[in-house]
């Protein structure tokens, strides 16, 4: 054996010798696993945290000129970490020059505001949202039901609330947690009278495809009262209003 062979394997020994028995490895394996785990965790959030602060400053320098993809980064980073109020404030800066062509980022923009407080911000976001959203998706109906509950529990605004159902409710029929808002929308359209806009509910959701059943249980009221409404304007010899679509 050459002096060099001799080396190797007296080091190898040696290294056998410090090694840690196995008892102590296999009876110590949860910590040291989880100790790997939570070194890797803390890594990988001071990497995203610097990562977020690192945007901000980009955009802050120049917020109007940045790509539509930084800001939406930006957004998704921002929801991540629990810091909405910082995000909806440099986000902003960019929606007053720009126009987004990712609806999702419009959508996101009003979760940050929503998630901030900041109430009308988060409605207006949304309903920019909206207009072109597919309302089959789950986040046309989570904006939906958000935009509904802030103006009516938050605001308390009435009459806005009435004013998005009127203009929008019909379509919007098919988002599913839309659809536990029309007995408040119908009942504040008999109130007002507005025979039109009762009307025309009842209609988008015998088009949207309710059952006959469904249509008798929870709303059969509102037909019976948009009958006598019609047997006033006749009654007193008045014209019945009518729309496009009546």
């Amino acid at each position: 054996m050459s002096e060099t062979q001799k080396s190797v394997a007296e080091f190898a020994k040696k290294s056998d010798s410090r090694r840690l028995p196995r008892t102590w490895v296999f009876r110590h394996s949860s910590f040291v696993i989880l100790w790997i785990f939570g070194y890797l965790g803390i890594s990988s959030l001071s990497a995203s945290a610097q990562s977020f602060q690192q945007l901000r400053k980009t955009i802050s320098a120049s917020p109007s000129t940045q790509p539509e993809a930084t800001i939406l980064q930006f957004l998704e980073l921002g929801l991540e970490e629990g810091k909405p109020t910082q995000t909806i404030m440099e986000t902003e800066k960019w929606l007053r020059q720009n126009l987004p062509e990712d609806g999702m980022l419009l959508y996101k923009a009003a979760k940050a505001a929503e998630l901030s407080g900041d109430w009308k911000s988060a409605v207006a976001y949304y309903q920019q949202y909206l207009e072109k959203a597919d309302l089959e998706s789950a986040a046309a109906d989570e904006a939906v039901y958000v935009v509904y509950s802030i103006l009516i529990e938050q605001l308390k605004d009435t009459s806005a609330a009435y004013s998005f159902s009127r203009n929008e409710g019909d379509r919007m029929i098919v988002c599913p947690r839309a659809r536990q808002f029309d007995k408040w929308f119908l009942d504040e359209a008999v109130k007002r009278q507005d025979a039109i806009a009762v009307a025309n509910r009842l209609q988008a959701c015998i088009e949207a495809g309710f059952s006959p059943a469904l249509m008798t249980v929870y709303y059969e009221g509102y037909f019976r009262w948009l009958l006598s409404i019609v047997d006033g304007y006749i009654d007193r010899g008045r014209q019945v209003p009518t729309t496009d679509e009546m």
